[in-house]
């Protein structure tokens, strides 16, 4: 996660979603972000807001698609065509 981070401050990789699975194991990494990293300076606010925290893996899963096909340009195509030869 720090490394994810640190390349978005740094500007080395753009609109890439940091998504955290479990609110309960990440809360005092978050709680600790905030309450002292931030009061100290040492990282923004849009750094901690970067950074998404669900119990969901559907909600997990709808944020990465989402980053994906909008920054990334993905879309879903069209399935191959069966093809004889292959015995498909």
């Amino acid at each position: 996660m720090f490394e994810i981070s640190t390349l978005i401050q740094t500007g080395k990789i753009r609109n890439y979603p940091c998504v955290l699975i479990g609110q309960d194991y990440w809360q005092p990494l978050i709680a600790f972000l905030r309450d002292r990293l931030l009061a100290m300076g040492t990282v923004e606010a849009d750094d901690i807001a970067r950074l998404y925290v669900t119990d969901s893996p559907a909600e997990a899963a709808a944020r990465i698609q989402a980053t994906a096909m909008k920054s990334f340009g993905l879309k879903y195509a069209a399935p191959p065509k069966k093809r004889r030869i292959l015995f498909e």
